[in-house]
């Protein structure tokens, strides 16, 4: 188990998959037929000796900048390869940026395209930036020509080109009934339940073989901060989701010479995260017209007014900050609007709605049913109908915006 990644426990009981904890606590919850909240049955641990014992309220003193290179020199010298999953979008650009700025060679970038005819699901469009199209959308107008860049900048980079449309369908056509969910962290969605399915791939399993100590290098988010409105604190907040969306482990786990790392969410980075909320501190200070976007409970009815979901954080606030913590971001650069829904991602209409009547989406959907069934008190159903799971957070002080 890489603790580093986060782990739950249920009583005595300790699991490193979300969903596993959920259907025990589920189990849990019903025999003991209590009217205590199902949520306190369960613990979400995520470096939480470290992140403790961090003094997030004291800002650290070297540039941020400096910060993110010290994390990629340490990263370098920690790892014989390094294979970083490349999306083209601002933080896995950072990470790459972080590296190449200072001299530091990246062995391989994995590159998820989506080569495969999904007809009306398609639209090679740059002024069409629905999250629903984002898959194409995406790779044309921004990772393709970050990639031809990047070749420029380090021609001794190899990068992979896996297309993940065919990998989805593989991997559900392996699926017999809906116990494939017990393989996943958390993850629901029918391309994230196959993403990072690497070892689908013979050339990933060769990298994997021939070194002695491998990472795979992940972005997860950005910083998330919020504002208590009753007394203008503010804090780093850690999500659990965010930290199960990578399930790379799950299907690597023979390769013990093999660790995934998070390159911002990290123990090992907590001078660079505390930097990047600090600037953010100093940042809504200077601009009050915006904070009411950052508070810890946000007014439905401002979020109504402005046309956003329950998920305004992934749509529309980390949007605001991209240019405030990465310097190595255009703005000016094609950016597809962010998904707002969990298990029926709006950019899986190419399988969800295309795919509809396959073998491929059967198996999905009765993994999507089992989970239902097995964790009802856990489900979440912001949009009308069952589409994510509840959420766990750390929360760390990092100041007051006023004092």
């Amino acid at each position: 188990m890489n603790k580093k990644l986060g782990y739950y426990t249920v009583g005595n009981k300790q699991f490193e998959k979300k969903i596993e904890a959920l259907i025990y606590a589920t189990k849990v919850y019903y025999l003991l037929n209590t009217t205590q909240e199902a949520k306190s049955l369960v613990h979400w641990y995520f470096n939480d000796e470290i992140f403790n014992s961090y003094n997030w309220a004291v800002e650290p003193e070297q540039s941020l900048k400096t910060l993110y290179y010290q994390r990629a020199k340490q990263l370098r010298e920690q790892y014989d390869y390094i294979i970083i999953s490349y999306s083209g979008g601002a933080d896995s650009h950072n990470i790459v940026m972080s590296f190449l700025d200072q001299g530091l060679h990246i062995d391989e970038l994995y590159v998820l395209m989506m080569e495969r005819d999904t007809n009306e699901w398609t639209s090679i469009d740059i002024n069409n930036t629905s999250s629903s199209l984002s898959y194409v959308s995406d790779n044309y107008f921004q990772t393709v020509p970050r990639l031809k860049e990047i070749t420029n900048r380090s021609p001794n980079t190899k990068i992979r080109y896996l297309d993940m449309a065919d990998i989805v369908f593989k991997v559900f056509n392996n699926f017999e009934d809906e116990s494939w969910v017990l393989n996943m962290r958390e993850e629901l969605n029918p391309a994230d339940v196959a993403r990072y399915a690497y070892s689908y791939y013979p050339e990933f399993k060769k990298s994997l073989d021939r070194y002695k100590n491998v990472s795979i290098l992940v972005g997860i988010d950005k910083p998330r901060v919020v504002i208590d409105s009753k007394d203008s604190s503010i804090y780093i907040k850690f999500i659990d989701r965010m930290t199960n969306a990578v399930p790379i482990g799950e299907y690597i786990k023979e390769y013990t010479n093999t660790t995934t790392e998070f390159f911002y969410w990290s123990p090992d980075a907590c001078d660079l995260l505390c930097k990047q909320a600090h600037i953010l501190k100093k940042w809504l200070k200077a601009n009050p017209n915006i904070q009411r976007f950052y508070g810890s409970v946000p007014r439905p009815s401002m979020l109504k007014d402005m046309g956003l979901g329950i998920d305004y954080g992934r749509v529309f606030t980390e949007r605001m900050i991209v240019p405030i913590i990465y310097d190595t971001w255009d703005t000016n650069w094609f950016q597809a609007t962010k998904n707002s829904r969990d298990w029926f991602l709006e950019c899986d209409n190419w399988f969800i709605k295309g795919a509809k009547g396959s073998k491929e989406h059967f198996a999905w959907l009765r993994g999507i049913k089992y989970i239902i069934d097995n964790t009802r008190p856990y489900i979440q159903s912001p949009a009308g109908f069952p589409d994510s799971f509840t959420q766990w957070s750390k929360h760390y002080y990092i100041g007051k915006l006023y004092n």
